[in-house]
């Protein structure tokens, strides 16, 4: 029997409609460097890349890593219908001569190359990233973006060992041959660090062609879907919808980007915005966030190496984070424009609409600084210096109107956006913890910080307290209470093994979203319920009231049930304990009194979990210690 139709466990309130911002308009794009669609632009249809990881085409080898000295070139954002990643020169530090004569085994990318400029070979012919010129066909019609230093073309490639071309986008300098050698140079270092940036989540660059009408040519994934921005333009003028369910992939997408590229040699991306995020299909239900544009991306080693005026001034105004405007960039300094783009993905509106740039300026770059005359003079210490800043400057006068969030936003995506955003580096989250904050809220959970055993966490007034409350109160007809305080349980060594249980059932044929219900009850007394919040509902102690349906934990669809006195059992102080739990009840059937187990379901499997009636079940049965998470504890009092 299949368990009745009951709240949704996971992303709760996600999928509900979106509010009212205000439009961005022309000067505003204009202000944040963002593509306009050009009139008269192609919308052909292109057949998208593979996106999977590693993913290549048909007979186009894996390229090698390699590394190469500082430089930075302004940011360019080119994306349209079908958008694709622009990058800009880039840095590393020196690659070792191992690695060049690596590359240049055969098989890799050939080491007789076209070429019809350069009479000294270059970086990436030396290094084998140069592609045959006579395998590329650029349409010179297809403009897919335009930018300050280059367009976008799209095109075909046909690499080594396929028939048919590959469809994709060609980065186009201005200048054609007549480029100087600097700039010949920094795009050669932008290629070199392109192809080390091989992940899902972000475009892939595959190498450059040298021809004589255009010189120097970038052959990029080609990206059929439009830039992130675009789409939630769409999504505002009502045009497209977008979920809170579906908003949390993307923004888990690009976190998962993001902490890869700075796994690898610690690259930052300087510019992270959603107009930098393109979409891998036209459907942007179904495709694939990609980051791009690595036009101002330095490594840490190279920023570390270079003045702070090097790394000055790269990046979007509304996007950047305090301290780079002192020209100190990190990992931290991308995870604030995260939480500018968070904004974005949460509001569908821009950062600062209508607020010119010179006041953008000062509310984005001002933050604490220590008075040295005050601690000198007056003896006023550091913390109470940033103490009565902070009173006169709080943060969320200085940071995006949250207020212009969406209906129905999860409270803990903008308490995370608001950590991400914090004034202070060293108090953002890093992208590690971002990807697990998502994996946690797309599991229906807010994040626990580190999370441990034990770990009780009494909310605060609010949404989540309240929704708690009132499915407590729903059913409390013949009684009068007053609830004291709701504690979220955090304890990741009971939630892990129930997720890995849900995951399981999940997977069989007849899975439905009703295998979770979201809650049902558990009366106990005080003592008992540290226990549970420790060690989970053990079956083995079944029997303590009752085992009239088999010889389980025990669970109540109305609260009411689990509220007598026999069960939630009232301490010295006449305070009582209910649990608010996600179960897993799955196929159940009819409970048998003392039964050690459901009966058969289907060959050698047993039904999950037993009820008192399989046609209006109130009593769930679970025979399996992963099958229940106690996630809140409400302690109330009857009067």
């Amino acid at each position: 029997m299949r368990p009745p139709t009951a709240p949704a466990a996971t992303l709760p309130d996600f999928e509900a409609g979106v509010g009212k911002t205000k439009h961005a308009t022309q000067r505003d794009m204009a202000l944040y460097d963002l593509p306009f669609a050009k009139p008269g632009m192609p919308n052909s249809a292109h057949l998208p890349l593979a996106p999977e990881e590693n993913s290549f085409p048909a007979g186009m080898p894996a390229g090698r890593i390699f590394s190469v000295p500082s430089v930075s070139l302004e940011p360019q954002v080119l994306s349209h219908n079908h958008a694709t990643a622009i990058f800009g020169s880039t840095s590393t530090v020196d690659e070792s001569e191992s690695d060049r004569e690596d590359q240049d085994q055969e098989g890799v990318f050939p080491k007789k190359i076209l070429t019809t400029q350069t009479s000294q070979p270059g970086r990436a012919q030396q290094q084998g990233l140069q592609l045959e010129a006579s395998r590329a066909s650029i349409d010179s019609s297809c403009i897919l973006g335009s930018g300050t230093f280059a367009d976008v073309k799209g095109g075909t490639y046909r690499f080594p060992g396929q028939h048919d071309p590959s469809p994709v986008a060609f980065k186009v300098f201005r200048g054609a041959q007549n480029l100087a050698g600097s700039m010949r140079q920094k795009i050669e270092q932008e290629l070199v660090l392109g192809v080390k940036l091989i992940h899902p989540h972000i475009v892939r660059i595959y190498g450059i062609v040298d021809i004589c009408q255009y010189g120097p040519v970038l052959v990029l994934e080609l990206c059929e879907g439009k830039s992130l921005r675009c789409v939630l333009d769409d999504t505002l003028s009502s045009s497209l919808s977008a979920s809170w369910t579906l908003r949390c992939r993307w923004l888990s997408e690009i976190a998962t980007g993001m902490s890869a590229l700075h796994d690898l040699k610690s690259i930052i991306h300087r510019d992270l915005k959603t107009s930098n995020v393109l979409m891998s299909m036209a459907d942007h239900k179904i495709a694939v966030a990609k980051i791009a544009d690595f036009g101002v991306a330095m490594t840490i080693e190279t920023l570390r190496s270079t003045t702070s005026a090097l790394g000055a001034g790269a990046g979007t105004l509304a996007w950047m984070a305090p301290e780079t405007f002192d020209g100190t960039y990190s990992e931290k300094s991308d995870v604030f424009s995260f939480a500018v783009l968070c904004f974005e993905v949460l509001s569908l509106s821009l950062p600062y609409v209508g607020k010119h740039t010179a006041e953008i300026t000062n509310l984005v770059m001002e933050r604490f600084k220590v008075n040295t005359n005050a601690l000198k003079r007056r003896g006023v210490v550091v913390a109470e210096q940033e103490k009565e800043w902070l009173e006169d400057n709080p943060i969320n006068d200085r940071r995006p109107d949250l207020s212009q969030v969406t209906a129905d936003c999860p409270q803990a995506l903008m308490d995370w956006t608001k950590q991400c955003w914090e004034d202070n580096a060293k108090d953002r989250p890093t992208f590690k913890q971002c990807v697990l904050f998502f994996q946690r809220l797309n599991e229906g959970r807010p994040y626990w910080g580190d999370g441990g055993l034990d770990e009780r966490l009494f909310l605060l007034d609010g949404k989540e307290k309240n929704s708690v409350v009132a499915a407590f109160m729903q059913s409390l007809t013949n009684y009068t209470v007053t609830v004291h305080s709701v504690e979220r349980v955090q304890n990741s060594a009971l939630w892990d093994p129930f997720m890995a249980k849900k995951r399981s059932m999940m997977q069989r044929d007849s899975a439905h979203d009703h295998y979770e219900i979201a809650w049902l009850f558990h009366g106990t007394d005080e003592n008992t319920a540290s226990k549970i919040v420790a060690q989970g509902f053990d079956r083995n102690f079944s029997g303590k009231n009752a085992t009239v349906y088999g010889k389980g934990a025990y669970f109540a669809v109305d609260s009411e049930y689990s509220a007598r006195d026999s069960y939630s059992q009232p301490n010295a102080a006449g305070d009582q304990f209910m649990f608010a739990v996600r179960v897993l009840v799955g196929e159940y059937c009819q409970g048998k009194e003392d039964a050690p187990a459901p009966d058969v379901y289907k060959g050698n499997a047993l039904y999950d979990t037993t009820v008192d009636d399989v046609q209006t079940p109130k009593i769930f049965v679970t025979y399996r210690d992963a099958q229940a998470y106690p996630e809140y504890l409400i302690k109330y009092k009857k009067k």
